[in-house]
């Protein structure tokens, strides 16, 4: 394959500069024919996991997708190849077999440089080789930081998938709810381009290849101006809407929730027929009615989740102030994310934070808790503000949960049946699924079966809840397949570390337990009558 746009040519002689030490023309002009030059598609693998490795790429334009795959079998993205950066390098040194697969989230130009015209050309050019050795150096302590990869997306594309949506004056708030944030926005429409390129590239076929091209790396250089550049696809199937998804790191499809939830023809023709296996992350946003009171439950989230292959989804309120503006955080990475510990009886000192916080003006976007903390983790998620909580949670803890007509006569599981506390939990939060909370939440429960956690981020809140305080010997665990839910305090009691893998920037965490060492002064337990005196 051989490209000839002067911005690639360009792109490519800036690369080898940088990443070989190469600044001589004459020598660049030697080195440069080693390279050979490689397409591929958003959704294609460049190499999978245990593919051999002979060869060394440089992306010159796009983005790629570092994905690894454990004994399980699970996929798991661990990074991301940018624009400039290498793929493979330590092969060419050791000729080991892939470590991991690599595959492109939208079009991506790469030059490929084979193991024998590297070594070829490292006799020639000595200094070559140190270069690429000082990039694997460089990789590893990068590695050996562990720190934990996060998705940063620069590109985005929002696609209206309801009739009833116009998509511009939601995504021009966006823009400005961005730039509020100090944040260097670019809205793209097709006529935008030609009116800044001031020639209609976009209109050029592929017997334009190379035209075509170069307005994919004029993208690129955007994005490398910008934070974040919002490409407005048609509502309907055209160029520019293909163009916006396969250039896009994350798609946000807006929905009216009110319509109905079948896939659209859009959806149908450049979503489902890509391989989605971990394709440009896609996000739904239904937005919902002004007149709907905050207290009201949406509903059919998961009919509409049901077909699509989405990462996330968000609920908004048409006219409501602020979610735009919540929107903006969680596109920043700068979601608010509280998390509530358990802590039996001092779970009520959750509300004071809620509290405190709703009078600190600080909005919320992300709730997770365990046990008690995810009883009043709910209750925030479905909307209610500090006072409505205080008034749900009085009447449920002033009526006792343990009376007497709840005890086990024969405590063979536990020592309450927990009708009682069924029926409380069912006349405060009924037949709610998660997915329809106004916030996203999560819950943590124990599993007694495997000795793991558990977390419940879909489907019924009532048994999410219920399994997170099924405190163990005293309620019966909660059934769930062929496992049995127990207190999720038994393994994960303060999950800030599941909160922190859903993104949220900022992250409030209240956590109950005090940290006081417990002095015992005998050395076995005492037995009854010596329990009895010292009473």
């Amino acid at each position: 394959m051989k490209i000839q746009s002067k911005i690639f040519q360009s792109k490519l002689r800036e690369n080898i500069s940088r990443i070989f030490g190469v600044f001589d023309q004459s020598v660049y002009e030697e080195v440069s024919t080693y390279f050979h030059w490689q397409e591929i598609l958003a959704g294609e693998w460049l190499f999978h996991q245990n593919d051999p490795g002979d060869s060394l790429y440089i992306l010159i334009n796009g983005r790629l997708q570092v994905i690894l795959k454990n004994e399980e079998g699970l996929l798991s993205v661990v990074g991301d190849i940018s624009r400039g950066e290498t793929v493979g390098e330590m092969a060419i040194f050791t000729g080991e077999n892939r470590s991991a697969s690599v595959k492109a989230v939208r079009d991506s130009v790469l030059v490929k440089l084979e193991k024998d015209d590297f070594e070829r050309m490292s006799i020639r050019f000595p200094g070559i080789s140190a270069n690429i050795t000082r990039l694997i150096i460089e990789r590893l302590k990068r590695q050996n930081l562990k720190q934990r990869y996060a998705r940063r997306f620069v590109s985005i594309a929002l696609l209206s998938i309801s009739d009833s949506i116009d998509s511009v004056p939601f995504i021009e708030q966006l823009c400005l709810s961005l730039e509020r944030r100090k944040k260097r926005v670019l809205l793209l429409t097709p006529g935008r381009i030609n009116e800044m390129l001031g020639v209609d590239l976009f209109s050029m076929d592929s017997t334009h290849r190379d035209h075509y091209l170069d307005l994919s790396a004029w993208l690129d250089e955007q994005e490398a101006l910008h934070d974040y550049v919002l490409y407005a696809a048609d509502h309907s199937e055209s160029e520019w809407t293909e163009k916006c998804l396969r250039h896009a790191d994350e798609v946000l499809l807006l929905a009216r929730a009110g319509d109905p939830p079948e896939l659209s023809s859009v959806e149908q023709r450049y979503l489902n027929s890509y391989d989605g296996e971990v394709m440009a992350e896609r996000t739904l946003i239904l937005v919902h009615p002004a007149k709907m009171n905050r207290t009201d439950i949406p509903q059919g989230t998961e009919n509409w989740l049901e077909n699509r292959d989405v990462h996330g989804y968000r609920h908004l309120k048409e006219g409501e102030p602020g979610e735009i503006d919540r929107l903006a955080r969680f596109i920043c990475g700068e979601s608010h994310g509280l998390v509530l510990s358990g802590g039996g009886a001092k779970g009520i000192a959750h509300l004071g934070v809620y509290r405190a916080l709703e009078e600190a003006d600080l909005a919320l976007d992300i709730i997770g808790g365990t046990s008690i903390g995810a009883v009043f983790g709910g209750l925030i998620a479905k909307g209610l503000d500090a006072k409505d909580v205080r008034s749900v949670t009085r009447k449920m803890f002033l009526r006792n949960p343990t009376p007497l007509s709840d005890y086990n006569i024969f405590p063979m599981v536990s020592l309450l049946r927990g009708r009682t506390l069924d029926k409380m939990l069912n006349e405060v939060f009924r037949d709610t699924k998660i997915e329809n909370l106004w916030l996203e939440f999560f819950c943590v429960a124990s599993d007694l079966s495997k000795i793991c956690p558990v977390v419940f981020a879909q489907g019924s809140l009532q048994k999410a809840i219920r399994s997170s305080i099924s405190i163990p010997a005293i309620f019966p665990p909660v059934v769930q397949g062929n496992s049995l839910l127990i207190d999720g305090g038994v393994i994960n009691n303060f999950p800030i570390d599941l909160m922190a893998e859903r993104a949220a920037g900022k992250i409030i965490g209240v956590f109950l337990n005090q940290e006081k060492e417990a002095r015992l002064n005998y050395e076995k337990v005492p037995g009854t009558w010596d329990l009895f005196v010292d009473r």
